[in-house]
């Protein structure tokens, strides 16, 4: 196990070929990142402190583009419920994100991701492909990774593919 700490806002790059599986946990034992990669990967850190890691960084970049550092979330309130419902759904009149049971399980920007879209709905009502655009917008200036919101989409919006696949389509073209 690797330690490591963050002292300002900063991407780490990990060579991830000699074992298919990089995970990054906050200090506290929170899952961070997760991911199956074969090749070098790039992961922005915009949150300082410690963290530890199945991987040793082999090299520092500047953070994402998009990242501002002047950016705040709103701070939507959680209730944890038993019900039957989706990973999570948002309450407008009552102002609350209810997640699902596995919510808890899932890693520390997986879980924004979800929070970024279901509080999207705020402006997006009903509108699914517009929560999705603008909580990418959102998850970017968080300084998180773009490919972890398309991920965070295609697993829990599975019904869904055509929105995730648009997402794939749109990131190619930019490469």
């Amino acid at each position: 196990m690797e330690y490591f700490e963050i002292e300002r806002p900063k991407a780490l790059i990990f060579d991830a070929k000699s074992k298919p599986n990089l995970k990054i946990w906050f200090a506290n034992g929170l899952c961070y990142h997760e991911r199956n990669s074969d090749d070098k990967t790039v992961v922005n850190f915009p949150i300082v402190g410690k963290y530890k890691s199945n991987f040793k960084p082999c090299g520092e970049v500047d953070i994402h583009k998009f990242y501002d550092p002047n950016f705040k979330s709103e701070i939507v309130p959680l209730i944890k419920t038993t019900l039957n419902t989706p990973i999570a759904h948002i309450d407008i009149d009552k102002n609350c994100i209810y997640t699902g049971r596995y919510f808890d399980k899932l890693n520390y920007q997986m879980q924004i991701a979800i929070l970024e879209h279901e509080k999207a709905h705020k402006i997006a009502l009903n509108d699914e492909q517009q929560a999705d655009d603008i909580a990418a917008s959102n998850f970017l200036k968080l300084g998180l990774n773009q490919t972890q919101m398309l991920y965070s989409l295609k697993m829990f919006a599975p019904k869904c593919i055509e929105r995730y696949e648009n997402y794939f389509k749109t990131l190619k073209k930019q490469i």
